[in-house]
């Protein structure tokens, strides 16, 4: 099997099902899932703050925000009133090679490492940054396991090389809840180096065998898992 490059929503798949993993990344034979009505609302919620926060940082058309993403107003105007527009970004996509430097989003798969969608991401000064992962749906609070802030504060470590201190949280968009995390420098190598087991452990995997987990009765193989 030839390399293949992780971001969270890879690993988090494979951590709860290699078989799933497999049939979704590899084979490709995992039922669409385009049509899911809690995949369509985020999706239509991340496009609609991401619209709010390039249009506060152009100045051109103003968009309209739902009842949700009205929720999240408050705190992205509450960054651009503390920093200049350029220093944030919306749905910023970073693509690190196999010496977690940066390459091309579509570089070839013998190339990228890892890849990462920063929701939003503030440059508080040339130390200080702060990244939002806008979620819908349930609270789901972050839990300290070396998650998804977790990967994306490493790379966001290697990529700026000044900073000491990063804030990550989930927001909540519809319950207007934030669950934050800070990450310091002193900790990277450690954090870093776990992500570059996991990555080596799920591409030497040949076998992906099924895993029990909670979400089994949602799995679209289920028909063809012996935990079906």
């Amino acid at each position: 099997m030839s390399k293949i490059p992780l971001s969270w929503s890879r690993v988090s798949v494979y951590r709860q099902c290699p078989s799933q993993f497999e049939a979704k990344y590899i084979t490709k034979t995992y039922p669409d899932e385009s049509d899911n009505p809690a995949f369509a609302k985020g999706n239509e919620v991340h496009k609609q703050l991401e619209d709010y926060i390039n249009w506060r940082i152009t100045g051109k058309k103003e968009p309209s925000l739902g009842k949700i993403a009205i929720n999240v107003k408050p705190i992205i105007d509450s960054y651009f009133n503390r920093v200049v527009p350029t220093a944030i970004s919306a749905e910023k996509q970073i693509a690190l090679n196999h010496e977690w430097k940066v390459c091309g989003w579509f570089d070839s798969t013998s190339i990228v490492k890892w890849r990462a969608i920063m929701d939003m991401l503030v440059i508080l000064r040339k130390d200080r940054l702060v990244l939002i992962d806008f979620k819908t749906g349930k609270v789901r609070p972050y839990a300290d396991d070396r998650g998804q802030l977790h990967l994306t504060a490493a790379i966001l470590f290697e990529l700026y090389p000044d900073v000491d201190q990063i804030t990550a949280a989930y927001l909540f968009a519809e319950h207007k809840q934030t669950d934050q995390t800070t990450f310091h420098r002193k900790d990277h190598t450690p954090n870093k180096a776990a992500f570059d087991v996991e990555w080596q452990v799920i591409n030497e995997d040949k076998e992906f065998e099924p895993k029990k987990n909670k979400f089994c009765y949602f799995c679209g193989i289920k028909s063809d898992c012996i935990y079906g």
